[in-house]
């Protein structure tokens, strides 16, 4: 029997007792991919196990991250005062109904009694007819009969 050391990662020796000198390099391979996996184990969940303790950190990390990238603004007291609503607009504005006025009788007009743009009512009087004409026609209807 051959007595072999063997040093791993972790400055542990490991000794080793070979029956056959024969196969020893296999089975120092086959050990060294064992205590690798070892390792890789222990360093997988020292990872996951400072992930989770770590989580303090990382947001104070954060917040350094986000006072280094903070946005400059302009800041204005609030308060009330009137605002202006007015709108200017161009526009047409036509009538919902619109009448061609005209007299039954030719004739001159003797006085207006509304306003262009004023609000009118069906049957008010809108205008006054001089008279004259009024009687002349009166008396040809007259002389008619």
């Amino acid at each position: 029997m051959d007595d072999f050391w063997l040093t791993n990662p972790i400055n542990r020796k490991l000794k080793i007792k070979l029956k056959n000198g024969n196969n020893m390099e296999s089975k120092i391979e086959n050990l060294k991919s064992k205590i690798m996996k070892v390792l890789y184990s222990i360093l997988i969940v020292a990872a996951v196990v400072l992930n989770a303790c770590g989580g303090a950190g990382a947001d104070q990390s954060q917040a350094a991250a986000a006072q280094d990238s903070t946005v400059l603004v302009k800041v204005q007291t609030v308060g009330q005062q009137p605002v202006e609503q007015l709108t200017e607009l161009t526009g047409n504005i036509e009538a919902y109904k619109v009448n061609q006025i005209a007299p039954t009788i030719p004739g001159r007009i003797d006085n207006i009694l509304v306003e262009v743009g004023n609000r009118v009512h069906k049957g008010q009087l809108l205008v006054q007819m001089d008279r004259t004409n009024l009687v002349q026609a009166l008396l040809q209807l007259a002389n008619a009969e």
